[in-house]
């Protein structure tokens, strides 16, 4: 399980980085998305492919609440737990 959280982290982080055109690493997981450089839209669009990539669903009013992406990570952690 801690191996597929690592997956999903470094996953994470390169669909950041995609999204953005910076080159963050995984140090960056407590930083809030807006110094990331991630907008609302960029969000909707890494909620888009965290449920193609991982069958993780995330919520318009979900989302609004997760405002590092650590908090991102904790509830793809707590839905693979269930």
């Amino acid at each position: 399980m801690k191996q597929d959280i690592n997956k999903f982290s470094t996953r994470l982080v390169e669909l950041v980085n995609q999204l953005t055109g910076e080159e963050w690493e995984l140090s960056c997981l407590d930083r809030p998305l807006e110094e990331l450089g991630v907008d609302s839209l960029m969000a909707l669009e890494l909620a888009v492919h965290l449920e193609r990539e991982f069958g993780i669903r995330l919520e318009e009013d979900e989302l609004a609440s997760l405002t590092r992406l650590s908090d991102i990570v904790d509830k793809a952690e707590g839905r693979h737990n269930q």
